[in-house]
């Protein structure tokens, strides 16, 4: 339901390739160091809708509003549950979900020097991936905070522990960042590959690793 989505053209920039596969790099890299429960299949660059909606086609603000849904998101990895497993996630799981989501925006430094962002406004906000390090997080926050709601805590204990969880945010960019930097060259040789081939499967990743 994911792969069906991809758009055939591929109309960006050279300098944006390089970022897009970059990213993409860091987090495929990442996944098949890191083994989490989900399974990487493949890894693309490419452009794909986000969401596919039905509407009233003679109702002209439900046309627009489907028509701007249709935004595009660059690259991403699909991953799949083997064996119909429950997607139970513990406190190793979601570290390592948070340093895959880290390792995109970290893999672009050390490529190309800094993470390119798309404009942060209207439907444009989702074209990439801005918001990978407010994911990881979230999946941080999730084991800080020990399932309890925000909502419910004096706003003292709260605050410690956002202080709290962005410290453990700063640890896992360092560990991150280091493992990276030392699998450069792989690195290198992932988003080369990506930015000829566009997609990867698991085995091609497996082989440049």
């Amino acid at each position: 339901k994911h792969v069906y989505k991809l758009r055939a053209e591929f109309n960006v920039t050279d300098q944006e390739k390089k970022h897009l596969a970059a990213h993409q790099a860091g987090h495929a890299f990442m996944y098949a160091l890191l083994k989490p429960n989900q399974e990487l299949q493949l890894v693309t660059i490419r452009g794909r809708w986000r969401k596919i909606q039905e509407g009233r086609i003679w109702d002209d603000k439900e046309r627009k509003a489907i028509y701007d849904s249709k935004s595009t998101k660059y690259g991403g990895l699909f991953t799949y549950l083997p064996n119909e497993l429950v997607d139970i996630q513990d406190t190793d799981q979601k570290i390592k979900m948070a340093k895959i989501k880290l390792a995109g925006i970290l893999a672009e430094k050390i490529l190309l020097g800094s993470p390119g962002y798309t404009h942060q406004y209207k439907f444009k906000q989702n074209a990439f991936h801005n918001n990978d390090k407010g994911k990881a997080l979230n999946y941080i926050k999730s084991i800080v905070f020990d399932g309890m709601s925000q909502e419910i805590m004096p706003k003292e204990i709260k605050n410690n522990l956002e202080i709290k969880a962005y410290n453990m945010l700063n640890d896992l960019e360092k560990e991150t960042l280091e493992i990276l930097n030392n699998n450069r060259d792989i690195l290198e040789k992932l988003a080369k590959e990506l930015e000829v081939k566009l997609t990867l499967t698991f085995d091609e990743i497996k082989e440049i690793i």
